[in-house]
């Protein structure tokens, strides 16, 4: 008898373990399907959902940044489990914990956004100087953060000031001076033998404090004061010259430019990140990834020639479905590109600088500035 109730409780936990593991199989089947749906490009939302049993009691754990993603797994939960049968600790982001300073404004010439809170993972984008972050989450000296274009990485609490949003709208309302540059400084005194206080790049924005003949003292996001020499700068004053002209010749400026996965800055880029930089000199705003800048714009069909495909149209690569590559057109065959570093190459057979590989891969043409 006691044999028989032991071989019994063994295949009463057989059975349960059995229809937890089916619980817990029906639920990931359909979270893939909610990310599908809900968060189509995970480079601009966060999603994650994880059901498991702790201590013989289920637990729902996860985080997203969009509440649709929230009430679906709840939902999901609640129609696997029961309401109420299971501890619900998943949160939207931003945390709580964060407070009102869910904002970060870059304090560094370019700050590295990293796929995970560690500085050996991957970088997946930058961030220059000026430019406003949310914040999503704490882990340890890092935050999550969510660019205004939408993309998200971690960056190190020591590239930021972190901030509240009438902090951040202050900044924006205050008198700026823009990065025209590639590169530059900002010294200690109007000299450039005086220490630096930091370097900039191209699309760097600072608080402009006073002009004079050479020199401009601006402000850091961080206080920290310097000067800056007037032929780097421009006043923010949202004008842009938005010329085809203008735009190709910041291309063209960046011409020997070292290819750097996930740069997004004139001191390395990647396709994407070096399309991106050029338009936004130009008061441009592109989406980070050549897939997601491939849905903008007007598409248009080459002629045989390319004879109808004029400067600054954007060019797009990849097999399948898939768009990997884009180069800004420099008007007919020819177009300017990161790929190694970035150069100019064209679709004509007959050029010495024709790209089998790109032709061969070429998709399609959008236009984004007439």
């Amino acid at each position: 008898m006691k044999k028989f109730s032991i071989l019994a409780l063994f295949f009463l936990l057989f059975i349960s373990c059995q229809n937890e593991q089916a619980v817990i199989e029906k639920f990931d089947a359909r979270i893939e399907k909610i990310k599908k749906e809900i968060i189509p490009d995970k480079a601009l939302d966060v999603f994650n959902a994880d059901l498991k049993k702790e201590n013989n009691a289920w637990v729902l754990n996860g985080e997203s940044t969009v509440q649709k993603a929230k009430e679906a797994v709840v939902a999901l939960s609640d129609s696997l489990l029961g309401t109420g049968a299971y501890t619900n600790n998943f949160q939207i982001l931003p945390l709580a914990g964060l407070g009102d300073s869910t904002f970060g404004i870059v304090t560094v010439s370019v700050a590295h956004l990293k796929r995970r809170a560690s500085h050996s993972s991957e970088m997946v984008d930058q961030a220059i100087m000026g430019r406003t972050l949310k914040l999503l989450k704490k882990v340890g000296g890092w935050y999550l953060a969510q660019t205004d274009y939408g993309y998200i990485g971690y960056v190190h609490g020591k590239q930021i000031v972190r901030t509240t949003a009438a902090k951040v709208k202050e900044w924006e309302n205050s008198p700026r001076v823009l990065v025209t540059a590639l590169a530059g400084r900002v010294f200690t005194r109007k000299s450039e033998d005086s220490t630096p206080v930091c370097d900039v790049v191209i699309n760097a924005n600072l608080k402009k404090i006073k002009s004079a003949k050479k020199w401009t003292e601006v402000s850091l996001p961080n206080g920290q004061v310097g000067f800056i020499q007037n032929n780097l700068i421009k006043d923010f004053d949202g004008q842009f010259d938005k010329s085809l002209a203008g735009i190709i010749k910041s291309a063209k400026s960046m011409l020997g430019l070292p290819y750097l996965w996930g740069g997004n800055s004139s001191k390395g880029n990647d396709c994407s990140g070096f399309t991106q930089t050029v338009f936004k000199a130009h008061g441009i705003d592109l989406p980070r990834d050549a897939r997601q800048i491939a849905e903008i714009g007007e598409k248009i069909i080459p002629d045989e020639t390319f004879s109808n495909i004029k400067p600054g149209d954007l060019l797009f690569f990849g097999e399948g479905e898939r768009v990997t590559h884009v180069g800004i057109s420099l008007g007919g065959d020819e177009f300017i590109h990161q790929a190694g570093k970035v150069h100019i190459s064209s679709l004509n057979p007959e050029k010495d600088n024709y790209n089998a590989y790109r032709k061969k891969y070429f998709k399609h043409i959008r236009r984004v500035v007439e």
